[in-house]
């Protein structure tokens, strides 16, 4: 009998100590750096892309572009403000960037050269050598240049050479 007591004792204390939690797993010191502990950083954020960077083409040479590719194009009537609304502004779409956004740019395009103008629908439009900057619906994808050295009922258009003049193709 007293040998039964033993064996149902040490049976006991063997499910006992099987039934115990572990211990929880040590915390940093306050301050202390995680990242090593098997977190990784959060990933920095991406930087937007460029509104306005320079694109080359052959027979075209370097010329303005937005941040995806569009060409960009002036218009010959506009004085500081642009002369392009209504039924031309529907043809010719303002280049806008965001509210309180600065325009990213990407060099050769020089920072200090981009600006903007309060269009008549109150809209900020972006400006490069203080002449507002247009896309043409006629061009349907990024790397078109159909608006360029084109002539409509409107005036006279032109692609933007890097610096800010209408783009003279040879």
């Amino acid at each position: 009998m007293e040998r039964a007591r033993i064996v149902i004792a040490v049976a006991f204390a063997t499910l006992v100590a099987g039934c115990e939690r572990p211990a929880p797993p040590a915390t940093p010191d306050a301050g202390a750096d995680t990242s090593a502990m098997g977190r990784a950083a959060p990933p920095a954020p991406t930087p937007p892309p460029p509104l306005l960077t320079i694109a080359s083409a052959d027979g075209a040479g370097q010329y303005l572009v937005d941040g995806v590719g569009r060409s960009l194009y002036v218009f010959d009537k506009d004085l500081a403000a642009s002369a392009c609304s209504d039924e031309c502004a529907r043809r010719w779409p303002a280049l806008v960037a965001p509210d309180g956004v600065d325009a990213p740019v990407a060099p050769p395009v020089q920072a200090g050269s981009v600006g903007r103008v309060t269009r008549p629908d109150g809209a900020l439009q972006v400006t490069y050598f203080k002449r507002p900057l247009y896309l043409y619906i006629g061009d349907s994808a990024p790397g078109q240049r159909t608006g360029h050295d084109l002539t409509d009922e409107f005036g006279h258009w032109s692609l933007v050479a890097p610096d800010g003049q209408p783009l003279e193709v040879e």
